[in-house]
């Protein structure tokens, strides 16, 4: 049974050629979920691994995409950075 649906969203490169990354998890038991700017897509999935979240169970289903620079620029004005301590403590939140 799948229990998080991870969704990242990457910028296109800007000029300078850096790209941004951006996560939403969401728990599928109650439809709950985080969202915020990332250092990288694949650490979003260390961050479950971290808090507990077993893999090879199909527990996590994750899509990724990619938004051109401006467009990312505008999803992500005013977002939040986060990291594995939110998540962890998001995947704690539903076991108590």
């Amino acid at each position: 049974m799948i229990e998080y649906l991870v969704d990242v969203i990457t910028s296109n490169r800007d000029k300078n050629g850096n790209c941004y990354h951006v996560a939403t998890i969401t728990r599928t038991s109650d439809s709950t979920a985080i969202r915020g700017l990332v250092d990288s897509p694949d650490n979003v999935t260390a961050y479950l691994y971290r808090a507990g979240v077993i893999f090879g169970q199909n527990r996590i289903y994750s899509t990724k995409s990619i938004l051109p620079i401006r467009q990312f620029d505008r999803f992500t004005k005013g977002m939040k950075r986060i990291d594995a301590l939110d998540v962890e403590k998001f995947v704690k939140e539903q076991e108590s």
